[in-house]
């Protein structure tokens, strides 16, 4: 074999090494791990992207809002998603088999990962981040207390937050959206759920969605919370208390408010009415049930008497 000369030596290194980093393997140091049985038939060009990119999916939330996320790949998916989280709060579960929606109480940058089974039976995880965001200082809070769920329940379970926020946001007849959550606090035996409309104002003391809350809660004279409100709270959650309190901007601002003070207290209590209404039900049906028994005696003695009578005066006739 002839020996190869200095130039050609070099021009042959050359092609080698562009060769070898002509194509970059996607090894399991990748972003996104797939363990698909044959890729072919997915598409994957997002994942693809994703992964020459080096990045996540990202999406951003608000705390203490509906947060709804939605993973744009075209994939057919079989089974139920399943969501973990790699090192935030896991507060989303799942509606439908690519959304997912829950309500974060936590601020911050966290990674979650999306596993799923495909038609063809294989799994496959995706992962993606969620940057959750912080309201600016609401101009007013109202203040929900309630027997059930307590604030452990509130933490260990999130739905209860999400079927929160949606029932309260059909009863005041407003979109989900513009409704957030403050905090959550225990007080003995009821738990203190703040929220505020984050579709007011900060910047000034814009009272027409707050006026609209407050008609929706309270009766006219603003002294009570309606029935309607109770009524439709209670399918999921005992009211006891509603405080309505206005802050940052609004502060001292009852412009446009009817009412007496800058605080609105109605303490409700429907269990105490619930149980009073069983009591008066319960002594109705115990007085008729006595007095039945007792009308049927006093008209059995009159009957008898008045046969009595009868078989007295044939007697007489009798002997006459």
């Amino acid at each position: 074999m002839p020996s190869l000369g200095l130039q050609e030596l070099l021009f042959f290194v050359l092609i080698v090494a562009t060769l070898a980093t002509s194509t970059v393997p996607i090894g399991e140091n990748s972003e996104f791990r797939t363990s698909y049985a044959d890729q072919e038939t997915m598409d994957f060009n997002m994942i693809a992207e994703s992964e020459t990119n080096n990045a996540f999916l990202r999406f951003e939330c608000w705390r203490g809002t509906v947060c709804n996320i939605t993973l744009p790949y075209d994939i057919e998916v079989n089974s139920k998603p399943i969501i973990s989280s790699l090192n935030g709060p896991l507060f989303l579960e799942a509606n439908g088999k690519q959304n997912f929606t829950g309500v974060p109480m936590d601020i911050g940058v966290f990674g979650y990962s999306w596993t799923f089974e495909t038609a063809s039976g294989a799994f496959a995880e995706i992962p993606f981040e969620i940057h959750i965001k912080f309201f600016p200082e609401a101009s007013h809070v109202f203040d929900v207390i309630i027997l059930r769920p307590k604030k452990q329940e509130f933490e260990e379970v999130p739905h209860h937050l999400l079927n929160f926020v949606s029932t309260l946001s059909k009863t005041l007849e407003m979109d989900v959206n513009t409704i957030s959550i403050e905090g959550i606090q225990q007080v003995g035996p009821t738990t203190t759920v703040s929220v505020f409309l984050n579709a007011v104002p900060t910047d000034t003391c814009d009272l027409t969605l707050i006026e609209k809350a407050l008609q929706a809660i309270f009766v006219p004279n603003r002294k009570r919370p309606s029935f309607d409100f109770l009524r439709k709270m209670d399918v999921s959650f005992r009211v006891r208390n509603v405080l309505y309190r206005p802050k940052g901007i609004c502060l001292g601002t009852t412009s446009g408010v009817k009412m007496s003070s800058t605080v609105i207290t109605t303490t409700i209590a429907p269990e105490s009415q619930f149980n009073i209404e069983v009591f008066a039900l319960a002594l109705l049906v115990v007085v008729i049930a006595t007095a039945f028994p007792i009308c049927q005696c006093v008209i059995k003695k009159r009957a008898a008497g008045r046969e009595q009578n009868e078989g007295i005066m044939n007697e007489e006739e009798t002997m006459l």
